[in-house]
């Protein structure tokens, strides 16, 4: 018998969509070319794995094995599988996303299943969470956002509002000439977390000093560049000590010697 897990969908909910698997994997793949047979078979096997790790309460395996299914046969019993464990994974916005597909084509559901559809909808949709960033530069800047280490999509609304499952979450702007601006913190169910974003100039880099280094087995001395810096280095010392000369004979005492006309 199968029992309710706590803080996730029953098991039944799945045990009704595998009913579903005759319709919608069987019937469509045997209209396909034989060539096809392969990928059919897998898609068969991969709905089975995703059934059984269901029941044994292993979501991520389940997830992975029904996405597997719904890639190679577009089997809306696969995706309607997948999307109840992506609920219990707490996975709620890829969760509303695969039932929204589902939607599209309602009139092809059973209407009891199309009634747990949007059912499972609505209760996904209530635990999507939302992070809102103020201050951000507008749409087309340089501005570089990352959620939880990847980047996040921004259709150029202002402030940007992501959707995020709940828990804990990591959040950083970059831009060229600023310091990252860095936050993490946790989301909640159904809330949102508004961030002001403040970014603030590195300050400019001090000039940096080229040393210009011989080539290997050349003798500095030799080289022309040397000698004409030595010259101007001479010239200049040498202008320096004759006028030092000067001024130093205008501060001697007047000489005993006095000449009259």
């Amino acid at each position: 018998m199968l029992r309710p897990v706590v803080g996730a969908p029953t098991a039944w909910r799945l045990a009704l969509a595998a009913v579903l698997v005759a319709s919608s994997i069987v019937g469509p793949a045997a209209a396909q070319d034989a060539r096809d047979g392969d990928a059919r078979d897998e898609a068969r096997e991969a709905f089975q794995r995703g059934s059984e790790a269901a029941q044994e309460e292993r979501w991520a395996d389940s997830e992975r094995e029904f996405r597997r299914a719904y890639e190679l046969s577009g089997a809306t019993s696969a995706l309607f599988n997948r999307a109840v464990a992506l609920r219990a994974l707490g996975r709620h916005v890829e969760a509303r996303d695969a039932f929204d597909v589902l939607l599209t084509d309602a009139s092809a559901l059973d209407p009891a299943v199309r009634e747990q559809v949007e059912t499972l909808r609505r209760e996904s949709a209530a635990r999507v969470a939302r992070l809102v960033l103020g201050g951000l530069a507008p749409p087309g800047s340089a501005q570089r956002v990352l959620l939880d280490g990847d980047d996040a999509a921004d259709e150029g609304a202002r402030p940007l509002d992501l959707e995020v499952d709940e828990g804990h979450h990591t959040l950083s702007v970059e831009q060229a000439g600023f310091e990252p601006f860095r936050w993490s913190g946790d989301a909640s169910a159904g809330r949102a977390v508004t961030i002001d974003v403040a970014l603030i100039a590195r300050p400019e880099a001090a000039p940096s000093v080229v040393v210009v280094e011989p080539e290997p087995g050349v003798d500095v001395v030799e080289e022309p560049w040397f000698w004409i810096v030595i010259g101007v280095v001479v010239l200049g010392a040498a202008a320096g000590i004759t006028t030092g000369l000067m001024l130093d004979a205008q501060l001697q005492p007047a000489s005993p010697l006095v000449f009259e006309l």
